[in-house]
């Protein structure tokens, strides 16, 4: 609470900082926007044909693709987003006099402003025309003909009118940043190099428009790209094709085309955002290269291919991070030929990159484990490492934001190989009855927790019915987001905003370790939603990663009534096939999980398939490749108020050998619960517990096989890492010393009390028979 409390106030400290009227100075020369005629910051027109009038360059692709040979009666590009900007490279490159008649024309279809009658979808369908028309505007200037000048003038002036009287209500939708970089864009084209009396009335709403666009991004859009610290909510399609990249365009545009320096003042107001996004796309990326589906993202979005290498471009320009430039290189050896950049983004090639930046270090010197917007959308990445055979493993734990946002507080995802354990559902469209039922504004399509109230009522649109899911609360709506302060008022309070927290996360030599406090994400009694009683007092959810394979899943849920059935639920793409008794196993293409329930000891399971919700089915209208699969549901045989579920959870690839869970048994000592279990490999052996009641927490120890202790500490609160001895205490070779300070070394070491003996021989195999007799004369019962 008091991390959450800190972090506010540092915001709020950052937005209070608001900026004072005063005119911005633009570049006096053109082109300035992405490019600079003066040399200041972004290359000359002089450089861009140098480039590629060079016999032997490594702009050779760049040059081809940004600005190819002009066809009778064809676009440079089918299916391109900004054919009009290929055409103005084509000019700048070669004076090609057959570029500027092809302009006319293509500015001609793109035509002025009409208003389609939505602000959403007006914003969206404008940017790119917005973009392309002030490019062909400021880098085509002196070559126009007056006429051809004034005709681009009107239509910058078509939308810059409309979009400074139409502001977006949502500082957490994509399309708020789309809007401002759009006004900031035609800013920049119309705007003389003064505020003088006699500008012409083009250039006095050119100015106008960019005192418009100063104010919104450094008192409003800033602040809120810092409150989210990297993590953006809409899920990485959106990023990458909304926020993310016109906020870059903002950025760069401003910074060729005014004295100041936009990645300057995203490090200052926007909590050094961009530097952040680069580390975004570092950990978010699965091994497969491919995105997983968090928030509104069509499946196309997801992949690497034509959507992550021109936002990675343009962090790398603004930046200069290695991280964003390495991850390009890798983007394009990774995808498919020419696929690094699709049409609308050729011209990055030539203006943005720079073969000579500095890649190193990369990606792989980052820590395996990293939190993402702690106090907001707290989502936790864990990796056992950066190759294409690692585990990756995400859990969200966040609040609400926007309508683009999906709802799954707690949601666990596991992917090693192919997705093992995902969310499942496909944005079809808004008020479908899959988005309304499953989708967006539900959490059963995500692998959480349920509590099942028969008398709870969901929230419905236009006519179609709400099921209960017995799912967390939607707290959708078109109001309080106006602004970040508006949005923090509101996180207690009026919508609730406040769905869950990260109260723990470490990261460890031997495990990482993450704790989620998701109570207030249902009808609890911290907060109900109308008409709605609490349904339950809490819900928490502990995870353990044993690197590189092995996961300790605990959660605690206590329900206001002993009636409602509580449901563990883990989705997979593959149905869930049992293994004997009590384990399961999600096997797909490459890769497989395989867990057991250790508790509850009665556990019954079920398997549903396909969007059945009760008994109706709720189908997507389209799918994509990670939509439709099968999801596992854990649940008590006895109804009581508080229940436990605690499971183990192995990956594995298919290829080495059948489904198994490394020997583990349960414990139980006293007020904790939790797991023994070996390395795959038999080098390690873990005790993990955690607390039935009061804070979460607990306790882990690593020994070798031999029982000689590794690690031993408090789960959140760090420990002491011992270096394993031989021979009188001499540390083994190529073990690390324990660190200097010794770490946080507990008052009362944790442990369950049981012994493990030793033996100079056979040591795997008399630490399992160590674990079962020790297990056994605790619980009077062997391990599973």
């Amino acid at each position: 609470m008091f991390q959450r409390f800190l972090v506010l106030l540092v915001v709020a400290s950052v937005t209070a900082w608001v900026v004072p009227a005063r005119a911005v100075t633009v570049q006096p020369q053109h082109p300035r926007i992405f490019l600079n005629a003066a040399g200041r910051r972004g290359i000359t027109p002089a450089t861009l044909r140098r480039r590629c009038e060079a016999p032997e360059t490594p702009y050779a692709r760049a040059c081809r693709a940004s600005a190819p040979p002009l066809m009778a009666g064809f676009m440079p590009f089918r299916n391109a987003e900004q054919p009009l900007i290929t055409l103005c490279m084509r000019y700048l490159l070669f004076a090609d006099e057959d570029a500027l008649g092809r302009v006319r024309e293509q500015a001609g279809q793109l035509g002025s402003f009409a208003d389609p009658g939505d602000l959403s979808f007006a914003i969206t369908y404008s940017a790119p025309r917005v973009r392309q028309l002030a490019v062909a505007y400021d880098w085509l200037y002196d070559a126009l003909s007056p006429s051809d000048r004034a005709m681009l003038e009107d239509m910058l002036l078509s939308y810059g009118d409309w979009m400074v009287t139409h502001e977006p209500p949502d500082v957490f939708d994509s399309v708020a940043y789309a809007h401002a970089s759009m006004v900031a864009l035609a800013g920049l084209a119309l705007a003389g190099a003064s505020a003088d009396a006699g500008a012409t009335p083009a250039q006095a709403a050119g100015r106008r428009y960019l005192d418009y666009a100063e104010a919104r991004w450094k008192n409003v859009l800033l602040p809120a790209l810092a409150y989210t610290r990297g993590w953006w909510h809409e899920g990485a399609g959106l990023l990458h094709q909304g926020a993310g990249r016109e906020s870059l365009y903002w950025a760069a545009a401003w910074t060729t085309g005014t004295t100041e320096d936009a990645f300057l003042l995203a490090r200052e107001r926007g909590g050094d955002v961009f530097n952040q996004w680069a580390r975004y796309e570092a950990y978010a990326l699965r091994p497969d290269f491919r995105y997983s589906p968090f928030g509104d993202a069509l499946d196309s979005a997801l992949d690497a291919a034509g959507e992550v290498r021109p936002m990675l471009e343009l962090l790398a320009w603004g930046t200069g991070n290695p991280v964003a430039s390495a991850l390009a290189d890798e983007v394009t050896r990774r995808v498919p030929v020419a696929q690094d950049f699709t049409g609308p983004e050729a011209w990055h090639q030539l203006v943005f990159n720079d073969p000579l930046r500095p890649t190193r270090p990369d990606r792989t010197s980052l820590p395996l484990a990293w939190h993402f917007a702690p106090g907001a959308g707290d989502t936790v990445v864990l990796r056992s490492g950066w190759a294409d055979d690692d585990t990756w493993v995400t859990l969200t734990c966040g609040d609400w934001f926007s309508a683009h946002q999906r709802i799954e507080a707690g949601g666990l995802q596991v992917f090693r190989r192919a997705p093992l354990v995902v969310s499942t559902g496909s944005f079809d469209n808004f008020e479908t009855p899959h988005w309304l039922n499953w989708y967006s504004q539900r959490s059963i399509h995500a692998s959480t927790l349920q509590v099942f109230s028969p008398e709870e009522v969901f929230p419905a649109v236009r006519m179609l019915p709400a099921l209960n899911d017995g799912g967390q609360r939607s707290p959708y709506g078109p109001d309080g987001r106006r602004t970040l302060e508006e949005y923090r008022g509101n996180l207690t309070r009026g919508p609730n905003y406040d769905m869950a927290g990260v109260t723990a996360f470490e990261a460890a030599r031997y495990h990482d370790y993450v704790a989620c406090d998701l109570s207030r994400a249902y009808n609890s009694t911290a907060f109900s939603l109308g008409p709605n009683r609490p349904k339950v007092r809490e819900v928490t959810r502990q995870l353990v990663f044993l690197r590189p394979n092995l996961l300790v899943l605990f959660d605690r849920v206590e329900a206001t009534d002993p009636r409602f059935e509580k449901r563990f639920v883990l989705h997979g793409l593959a149905r869930p096939l049992a293994v004997g008794s009590d384990a399961f196993a999600i096997q797909r293409e490459g890769g497989r999980l395989t867990g057991r329930t250790l508790l509850p000891r009665d556990a019954q399971r079920a398997v549903l398939d396909g969007f059945r919700v009760n008994d109706l089915d709720v189908p997507p209208l389209s799918l994509g490749r990670e939509a439709r699969g099968s999801r596992l549901q854990v649940t008590a045989r006895a109804p009581q108020a508080r229940d436990y579920f605690l499971h183990v959870l192995s990956t594995a690839d298919t290829a080495t050998g059948r489904d198994t869970i490394p020997p583990h048994a349960l414990l139980e000592d006293g007020d904790r619960v939790g797991v023994r279990v070996l390395d795959p490999s038999g080098e390690r052996e873990y005790t993990v517990l955690f607390p039935r009641t009061g804070p979460t927490g607990g306790s882990v120890r690593v020994a070798r096989g031999d029982g000689a202790e590794l690690y031993r500490g408090l789960l959140g609160a760090g420990g002491r890492l011992y270096a394993p001895v031989s021979d009188g205490g001499v540390p083994d070779a190529g073990e690390a010393p324990p660190p200097a300070d010794g770490g946080v070394v507990p008052r009362d070491p944790p442990g369950c009390g049981c012994t493990t003996q030793r033996s100079p021989t056979g040591r795997a195999l008399l630490a399992l028979l160590a674990l079962t007799l020790g297990a056994g004369r605790r619980r009077g019962r062997a391990p599973r």
